[in-house]
């Protein structure tokens, strides 16, 4: 695996390595520290140097820098015995530089810090994360500072939330093959719309056909959570599973479930469709990255292989079938091999 560590010298680039060093990496993967410095970047050191206890000098900046980035990588190398650690010091725009060379060295992850009180300071100031989310081609990982820690008494909770899309797909997929995952627990959200409010019509027919469809919806939500839950327990041997449904605003939602249970890393697909968890980047994905009290990754550039096979099945185990078929949500899938394990429900008071 090859992950790419946005440093900005800032006390948020703390909690990217302090993210870096809780993971379980696969042996032989390779990291890189990657600091991007502008051309007017008079301040290049002072917040690599704040990390290290040191004061700015007047010396070469450059390569004052570089030794600083170094120093940073031993450390977090002495850490990490299986993994490679580099530390890399660009110049030029920092979205650009670091989109490229992500891309060059074939990332599969990019880690950057933020701040614990929900806003964006320092390097990764507005344009330069949502540049990050937007346009990086592998998931990325915003670690919050000042995170809760895990409690000893119980696991790493992690909050997956998912959709009716191949993308959302595509997320499970990416957490399944994450080895650090197994020993957590997890917990799958859906959001739905909220349910509908019968008009002021004579019309009971149009009306009962609208609840209807809502629920029907609703159902079918339940049972795609379900069977992705079931994909990713079979797979990554878990123990602890949940899934549940929510109806509401997405963002309001997930930012809630996430404190209430609480998640220690909330995990959404960068885009989505219209209905169900709408997971669109520049709407719910960044509020939530925005909002929520824990580290947020948001997953895109994957391909999903399962999504057909997994809608099918949650089309056709579930029991409002035909009023689905009528909508249009029937696909064709091949039936899943897979053991079925069991799921829990959500717990009722994540939404108190």
């Amino acid at each position: 695996m090859k992950i790419v560590v946005a440093i900005d010298g800032s006390q948020y680039s703390q909690s990217a390595l302090e993210a870096c060093a809780a993971r379980k990496w696969p042996a032989g993967s390779e990291m890189r520290l990657v600091h991007v410095a502008g051309p007017s970047d008079d301040d290049l050191v002072a917040g690599i140097f704040s990390i290290l206890g040191l004061a700015n000098t007047d010396e070469d900046i450059i390569k004052a820098a570089e030794a600083a980035l170094e120093n940073i990588s031993i450390g977090l190398a002495s850490k990490l015995p299986d993994v490679s650690v580099r530390a890399e010091l660009l110049l030029g725009e920092p979205v650009k530089v670091l989109v490229a060379y992500a891309s060059a060295f074939g990332a599969n992850l990019i880690i950057t810090g933020t701040s614990d009180n929900g806003t964006w300071e320092g390097f990764f100031l507005g344009s330069v994360s949502q540049g990050l989310l937007e346009q990086a081609a592998c998931p990325v990982l915003v670690a919050r500072a000042s995170a809760p820690v895990p409690e000893a008494s119980r696991p790493e909770q992690v909050l997956i939330c998912v959709d009716d899309s191949a993308c959302s797909g595509a997320t499970v997929e990416w957490m399944i093959s994450q080895p650090w995952l197994q020993g957590c627990r997890v917990c799958f959200v859906s959001v739905t719309d909220q349910r509908p409010e019968p008009g002021l019509t004579e019309d009971s027919q149009a009306t009962a056909t609208q609840l209807l469809s809502w629920q029907s919806s609703k159902v079918f939500a339940e049972q795609l959570a379900h069977e992705w839950a079931v994909l990713l327990q079979d797979e990554s041997r878990i123990d602890e599973v949940y899934s549940g449904v929510v109806e509401g605003n997405p963002a309001d939602l997930i930012v809630k479930v996430a404190k209430n249970w609480p998640a220690d890393l909330v995990v959404v697909g960068s885009h989505g469709n219209t209905g169900l968890a709408k997971l669109v980047l520049g709407s719910v994905s960044q509020a939530v990255t925005r909002r929520a009290h824990c580290s947020v990754e948001v997953v895109r550039g994957i391909e999903s292989r399962y999504y057909r096979e997994i809608r099918a099945k949650a089309t056709r185990e579930n029991p409002l079938s035909d009023i689905l078929a009528s909508q249009g949500h029937v696909s064709q899938g091949q039936e899943s091999k897979r053991g079925r394990i069991s799921v829990h429900s959500m717990p009722a008071s994540l939404l108190m």
